[in-house]
């Protein structure tokens, strides 16, 4: 799964959360998403579906959950980009700290 929360009060940083690299993948929101869920992205074996929290789209294919991350640093400036396994990127976001 992958998701990307949203910066919580008092926190300097966005927490992510990703496990989509080969191991066994979890829908996400089973349990219902919640109020920091700024983008999630899972997969149902049991229903061959994906399943999506935040503004994230449904992935249509298990192909697209199944990633990796780029986290580029330049100075104070960090890009990280989800990769999909077939190349593509998704949800790209750019912090300057």
């Amino acid at each position: 799964m992958y998701e990307r929360n949203l910066r919580q009060p008092g926190e300097s940083f966005v927490s992510y959360v990703t496990g989509g690299g080969g191991g066994k993948l979890e829908p996400i929101g089973a349990k219902g998403c919640s109020g920091f869920d700024a983008y999630g992205i899972g997969w149902s074996y049991s229903k061959n579906a994906g399943s999506r929290c935040g503004a994230a789209p449904v992935p249509e294919a298990i192909s697209r959950v199944f990633h990796f991350l780029l986290v580029t640093v330049a100075g104070t400036h960090v890009t990280v980009t989800p990769t999909d396994e077939l190349g593509r990127t998704f949800d790209v976001r750019d912090y300057d700290f």
